[in-house]
């Protein structure tokens, strides 16, 4: 039997450490963009957003408690990754690069 519930997903934001030097206060701005956006999806899906990764060690941290909190499995695909040579032949569009 199938459930009926919300997809479970974890939102991995990544910013540059950098930031913290040049413009210390962007960082909080990026995560309250992340929360608002967590937030305005809640009525389709549970988003847990904890914090942005400023690291590869922040990044690792962050996923293996997603994995370890049972979150589904997600598409980390992009347009540009995703993207067919055939698909819109004669339209004029360019490979991304």
């Amino acid at each position: 039997m199938l459930e009926n519930r919300k997809p479970r997903i974890g939102m991995l934001g990544i910013m540059h450490g950098l930031y913290d030097e040049s413009q210390p206060e962007i960082t909080a701005g990026q995560e309250a963009f992340a929360r608002d956006v967590a937030h305005s999806l809640s009525a389709v899906a549970e988003i847990d957003f904890p914090r942005a990764a400023k690291s590869r060690a922040d990044i690792e941290a962050i996923v293996r408690d997603f994995n370890d909190r049972g979150y589904d499995e997600g598409d980390f695909g992009t347009p540009e990754r995703d993207f067919d040579e055939n698909a819109d032949e004669g339209v004029g569009h360019e490979r991304p690069v």
